[in-house]
Formats: C-alpha cells, structure tokens, sequence
C-alpha cells in the first residue's frame, strides 16, 4: 500500500470513527457503506459498554489502525474506538476498496468487543 493511500485511509477512517463517536448515522451513510443491522448492533454495543466515549487525539488512532494484506484493491482495516480518554476494545472493522490513487469505498462489516 503507498503512503498516500494509508493517508487518505486514515483520514477517512477518522471522520468515520467520529461520525460513529457522535452517533451521526445519516452522515456515515453518505459517506461509506453500512447497513441498517450494523447501525443497531453499533447502538447497542456503544450503550452496553461502560463509559462514555470520548473522542481520539488523531495521531493515537493513526497508531493504533490495523491494515490486512493489501492485493492492490482491497484490505482490511480495524481501528478501536475510545471510551473515558482511552483506548478500549470497543473496535470497527471495515473493508476498503481503491482504484489507483482513488478511495472507492469503505464498507463497515461490525462494530465488536474485539
């Protein structure tokens, strides 16, 4: 994968993951795939885990990103989600799609206690 594509994976998994933060589902919607099951299943895992989530400095979520294999198309992604100004287990998991330089899309396959 190339320096600009994890930039701009980064970058867009960040304003996913606030967008997910701030329970903004219209907005996720216009901005990556996920189902309505999901978005449930988000709503009950975020209310059923203890704390409040808080919002993620940038550079701490770019650490803490895990890419799959890249096959010059398509990985896998995870990222964590932070409750109480820390890092829990509380993850989203994601599948994401280039073309070249192109971010196609981002499917959002389950947010989970990982």
């Amino acid at each position: 994968m190339h320096g600009y594509q994890i930039k701009l994976l980064w970058e867009k998994l960040f304003e996913i993951h606030e967008l997910i933060r701030t329970q903004n589902w219209i907005q996720l919607k216009r901005i990556a795939r996920i189902t309505d099951d999901t978005i449930e299943t988000a709503k009950i895992e975020i209310k059923e885990y203890p704390g409040e989530m808080t919002a993620c400095p940038f550079d701490k979520f770019t650490d803490a990103v895990r890419l799959g294999d890249f096959d010059g198309f398509k990985t896998d992604c995870m990222s964590q989600f932070w409750f109480d100004n820390a890092e829990s287990d509380l993850s989203m998991e994601c599948t994401v799609e280039f073309y070249g330089k192109e971010l196609k899309r981002i499917t959002i396959e389950q947010v989970h206690v990982f």
